[in-house]
């Protein structure tokens, strides 16, 4: 088996490129999976993970997710599902209000759908992506 070594790859013209660990990671430049009812230390039980150094628990439902390495634009893609256990009531994240993602963190809020009311979901699944 052959091992291709190279930091970017690009199409045939050189006018799209790509860094390789991007592509070898998936299309994600950061992804986590964390159970947001852990706190020890101020940190939530991170399950799995890539470029995600830390997720800070701020309080009921609000959480920071750190980055290992900053991404290259903090104009990204953000999509995310929680699940929480034990209740009837289907829980949303979404960017939390009043603040902006930089390049190195990203903070988010976990709201119950019906009162808005915040929430600590059993597990918590964040992509970022960015070009």
């Amino acid at each position: 088996m052959s091992t291709i070594k190279a930091d970017n790859i690009a199409n045939r013209t050189g006018s799209l490129t790509k860094a390789t660990s991007s592509i070898i990671w998936g299309s994600a430049a950061a992804w986590v999976v964390f159970n947001g009812t852990t706190n020890v230390g101020g940190n939530c039980d991170v399950l799995n993970s890539h470029n995600v150094s830390s997720v800070s628990d701020l309080g009921v439902g609000e959480y920071q997710i750190n980055f290992s390495s900053a991404l290259a634009s903090p104009d990204y893609c953000v999509t995310g599902m929680p699940q929480r256990s034990g209740t009837n009531d289907d829980v949303n994240i979404a960017i939390k209000f009043g603040t902006t993602p930089t390049t190195t963190a990203l903070r988010i809020a976990a709201r119950t759908s019906s009162s808005g009311a915040t929430q600590d979901p059993s597990r918590v699944c964040v992509a970022v992506f960015v070009s």
